[in-house]
C-alpha cells in the first residue's frame, strides 16, 4: 500500500486549452468534494481518494461544479462539487469517508494537503461567486474552473485569496500566546489578523499586534506561509520581538493571553497550542526547536 502521495503540478498554461483537457480526461482523476468535505481513503497515514475517469462517470453527471486541478503523476486531475443531500454522500461510486481538512489535515502529508486545499478552495469561491459583483448577472465557469464570466456585462471574476499575517512575538526568550473566546477550552495560539486594502504586510503585523495586544514590535522577519481554504486565505508566517512584556488585551479579539518560555511549551501546563498541521503550530514548534533562524 502506498503511504505518499505526488505533487501537485498546476499546468496552469492548459487552462485555456480545452481540447487538451479533453484529451487527457480518459486517464484523468477525480476528487469529489461534498459539503466542503474531502474523500479521504481508510488507510493508515489517509490519502485522499482519486476516482479514474470510469469510476467517476456518474459522479460527473451530477456535480455543480468541475475545476481542472492540474497534473498529478502525469495524469490530469480534477475536483468535483457534489450536491450537499445527505444521499449523495452515500453513492455507490464513491469509497472512503467524507472529512473536514482541517481535521484530518493533522494526519496527512504535505502533498496531499496541497491538493485537498486547492480542490476545497476553488470549489467553495465558484459556489459564492454565481452572480456579478458589478451588475448581479449570473456568471459561467471558464479557463478550466480559474475564472467566471458575466452572462450580462462580460466582468471576468477570479478566485480570490485574502492575505492573513500571524505574529510569533518573542520577548526576552519567551514567545506570547493568546486565545479567542472561540477557541476549544485551554488552546493558546499566536497573534493574527487579515491585511487590509492599502496595507503593506509589516503595516499590518505592526497594526495587528497594537489593537489585539497593546505591543510595539520590531525586528520583523518572514518565515513562511500557508494556504488556509477555510475559505479562502493565505497565512503569512512573522518572527517579531516585542520592545516590552506588558500587553493590553483587545476584550472584543481576545479573552486572555501568557508569556511562554521553552519549558513550558516542551511541559504545558493548564494550556495546549495548534498542531503542526497549522502554521501557528509549525511557527511555535520552529522556535521550540531553536530553528527560527
Amino acid at each position: 500500500m502506498t503511504t505518499s502521495f505526488p505533487r501537485l503540478d498546476r499546468a496552469a498554461h492548459l487552462r485555456t486549452q480545452p481540447e487538451s483537457l479533453t484529451e487527457a480526461r480518459d486517464e484523468a482523476v477525480y476528487l469529489p468534494v461534498w459539503r466542503n468535505k474531502s474523500l479521504v481513503e481508510r488507510a493508515d497515514p489517509p490519502l485522499p481518494v482519486l476516482l479514474d475517469a470510469r469510476e467517476a462517470e456518474p459522479l460527473r453527471s451530477l456535480a455543480e461544479d468541475e475545476v481542472f486541478l492540474g497534473f498529478l503523476d502525469g495524469r490530469a486531475a480534477f475536483a468535483l462539487a457534489l450536491p450537499g443531500d445527505d444521499e449523495v454522500a452515500e453513492h455507490p461510486a464513491l469509497r472512503g469517508d467524507f472529512n473536514d481538512l482541517r481535521m484530518v489535515g493533522l494526519q496527512l502529508d504535505e502533498s496531499s494537503i496541497d491538493v485537498l486545499a486547492a480542490a476545497r478552495g476553488l470549489l467553495y469561491w465558484h459556489r459564492h461567486a454565481r452572480h456579478c459583483g458589478a451588475c448581479g448577472g449570473a456568471t459561467e465557469a471558464g479557463d478550466a474552473g480559474f475564472v467566471r464570466v458575466c452572462q450580462s456585462c462580460d466582468e471576468r471574476i477570479f478566485p480570490r485569496t485574502d492575505p492573513a499575517i500571524m505574529a510569533l512575538i518573542e520577548h526576552e526568550g519567551r514567545i506570547l500566546l493568546a486565545r479567542q473566546p472561540r477557541f476549544p477550552p485551554k488552546m493558546y495560539s499566536i497573534l493574527a489578523g487579515f491585511v487590509e486594502p492599502g496595507e503593506s504586510l509589516e503595516q499590518a503585523l505592526h497594526r495587528e499586534v497594537f489593537e489585539e495586544a497593546g505591543l510595539r514590535v520590531h525586528s520583523l522577519r518572514y518565515i513562511r506561509s500557508q494556504s488556509w481554504p477555510f475559505p479562502s486565505s493565505l497565512m503569512l508566517g512573522f518572527h517579531v520581538q516585542s520592545e516590552s512584556p506588558d500587553f493590553t488585551l483587545d476584550q472584543e479579539e481576545l479573552e486572555a493571553a501568557l508569556w511562554v518560555s521553552r519549558d513550558e511549551l516542551r511541559s504545558p501546563e493548564g494550556f495546549f497550542y495548534p498542531p503542526s498541521f497549522s502554521l501557528s503550530g509549525q511557527l511555535i514548534r520552529l522556535f521550540l526547536d531553536e530553528k527560527l533562524g
